[in-house]
């Protein structure tokens, strides 16, 4: 049924929107291409939503007409538009993620048109267009699965090295850049930590300096 088909189009442009937004990298993309992408599919899944509800109430006129489907299709033709534009922004800018979901979309892609050409009579039915679409799913999930891998491998190494970086802005504010000897900051924890861990609350410090000549 047409109420269905839609619907069914409208939960997959959003739950790709979602997928892809938090797939890519956090600098790959602006907050405002994010909010954009969300609000369109938003939009698309809402006039979905609103038409599948009238269609079985009183009011099915109100859902699926001329009106609400034009709508429809213009959102899903914004949205197609703006992801092509994000997908191959990412990919200027050296996004991994963006490459796996290229990669994992062509072929999908590839045999959706196939099967829209066999519709039309542009091509003929062969055995091989008949399992393009199948075939072509099957790789999808195997290439973003190995995406999915891949970026939480990126994630881990970016979360060592910002700890290591943390490190070593810790080292060197506690140490004299010049003699690599602790810092007053030092020894101002140094003292915290060892009055803390003794039961003498009074400390004394002796401080001896060689006289210069």
């Amino acid at each position: 049924m047409l109420v269905f088909r839609y619907i069914s189009i409208a939960s997959l442009f959003f739950f790709s929107v979602m997928f892809i937004i938090s797939f890519l990298e956090t600098w790959a993309t602006s907050r405002l291409e994010k909010l954009i992408a969300i609000y369109v599919a938003g939009a698309g899944y809402a006039i979905a939503i609103f038409s599948f509800v009238m269609y079985f109430s009183p009011f099915s006129s109100w859902g699926y007409n001329s009106y609400t489907m034009g709508l429809f299709n213009l959102i899903v033709g914004i949205e197609t538009i703006f992801f092509i534009y994000l997908l191959i922004s990412c990919l200027f800018k050296g996004s991994r993620a963006a490459v796996f979901i290229v990669l994992g979309w062509t072929p999908l892609i590839i045999a959706v048109i196939a099967r829209l050409g066999i519709t039309v009579d542009f091509l003929e039915v062969s055995i091989l267009f008949e399992l393009s679409i199948p075939v072509a799913t099957s790789l999808e999930m195997v290439i973003l699965s190995i995406g999915i891998v891949d970026r939480l491998g990126s994630i881990r190494a970016e979360r060592d090295k910002a700890t290591e970086d943390n490190e070593k802005l810790r080292i060197a504010s506690h140490t004299d850049p010049l003699t690599g000897a602790g810092n007053r900051r030092y020894m101002t924890s140094r003292l915290k930590q060892v009055q803390a861990s003794t039961q003498y609350k009074d400390l004394s410090l002796i401080h001896i300096s060689e006289p210069t000549r």
